[in-house]
Formats: structure tokens, C-alpha cells, sequence
């Protein structure tokens, strides 16, 4: 993925997913009451079981007033910390969210990437909590950059709204097992059927 399309996608995360990040991530990640940044690095790197914590780099960051976080009626200034780590031909990124006021500091452990070149492919690996693979893909480096996923292709979907709303809808119910699925260019997801819908609503109230 190219910086500028990072930049953007994770600006408007803040914006716009404050809600959902509060309720899932933060749950999996315990909210620390803290002022240095180190460690909501340190969040990050037990979430994601990160051992060999050695030279990973600062590469940037950005800062941003959220009105009314996590629900709470408060207001926090927020933004992301991204680092980068270097092995051989293989480069990691790690990203964590902050968000802080006059009386406590919320780290979120946000992105972890892996990507290598091998084959004239560029690879890249999305993981999420205790490592597990979300999706991994090669990409061409020439011409369309195309991409052929070998696992999780509708969580890249997903996570980067490709799918249509009720393809969406048929992910969040089954996100687990679609997640493990391998392969490229699967067929399109079904509409949810009547009773999961109903079941849906009821869970809801």
C-alpha cells in the first residue's frame, strides 16, 4: 500500500470508527492510563506477541481533537504513532492509535504489516491479535500491481470497503470463519437470510 493511501485511510479512522475501536479493540487491549508513548508501543507489541522489540524506528505521526471519545462525554486529542523495522529484504510497520486528555492516556494497537519481495511479487501480510494472519497477498510491481491473495481476501475487502453493504452485513456474522478462507478472486458474498436477520435484530435489542 502506498504512504499517501495509509495516511488518508488512517485519518479517517480516527474520524469515523472512534465508536467500534473503543468496544473491540480497546477490550482486547487493555486501556492504559499513562503519558509516554513507549508504551502504548509496548500495548502494541503485547498484542500483537511481538518478541524482539530491537530497533523499531519512528516514521511518523499525526494529532487530532476528538470530540466526545469512547462515549464517555469527554474530550481527547488523538492520532497514531507509526514504527518500522527492518530485516534483511523483509520490512515491518506497526501502528497504534493514542488518544489523551488532562487525566489519562488510551493506546489501541491498530495495524502490524510484513512485507517482502520474493519472485518478482511484492508480499504483504496483515496481522492482528496474537499474530494471527488476517490476509496475505503478493502484488505485482509492474503494471496493474495486481494482487493474488493466498489467505483472507474478503478481510481485506472488508476492511477496506469493497464490499457492498450486504456483503458486509454476511461478513460481521461470519467474520471468523470467512477470514480463514484461502484463495483469489472468491465469489461474491450472499445477502444474510431472513432468520440470521431477525436473530440479528433481536441480539441487538
Amino acid at each position: 500500500m502506498k504512504f499517501l493511501e495509509i495516511n488518508n485511510l488512517l485519518s479517517f479512522v480516527i474520524i469515523t470508527s472512534i465508536a467500534i475501536l473503543s468496544t473491540v479493540i480497546l477490550e482486547q487491549c487493555n486501556s492504559i492510563q499513562v503519558d509516554a508513548i513507549s508504551d502504548g508501543q509496548n500495548c502494541a507489541f503485547n498484542y500483537y506477541q511481538i518478541n524482539d522489540r530491537s530497533e523499531w524506528d519512528s516514521i511518523m505521526e499525526a494529532t487530532g481533537e476528538i470530540e466526545n471519545a469512547f462515549q464517555t462525554g469527554k474530550s481527547y486529542f488523538g492520532g497514531y504513532y507509526a514504527f518500522k523495522k527492518s530485516i534483511n529484504d523483509t520490512i515491518y510497520s506497526l501502528y497504534f492509535e493514542y488518544y489523551f486528555n488532562d487525566t489519562d492516556t488510551i493506546f489501541v494497537p491498530f495495524w502490524l504489516y510484513k512485507r517482502f519481495i520474493q519472485d518478482d511479487f511484492q508480499h504483504v501480510l496483515s496481522f492482528g491479535e496474537g499474530g494471527d494472519t488476517l490476509y496475505y497477498y503478493k502484488a505485482e510491481l509492474f503494471g496493474r500491481l495486481k494482487k493474488f491473495f493466498i489467505s483472507g481476501e474478503y478481510y481485506y475487502q472488508y476492511e477496506f470497503n469493497e464490499l457492498k453493504i450486504h456483503e458486509r452485513d454476511y461478513f460481521e456474522k461470519h467474520k471468523d470463519s470467512l477470514t480463514r478462507v484461502k484463495g483469489s478472486n472468491l465469489p461474491p458474498l450472499p445477502k444474510l437470510d431472513s432468520i440470521q436477520m431477525r436473530l440479528g435484530e433481536y441480539l441487538a435489542q
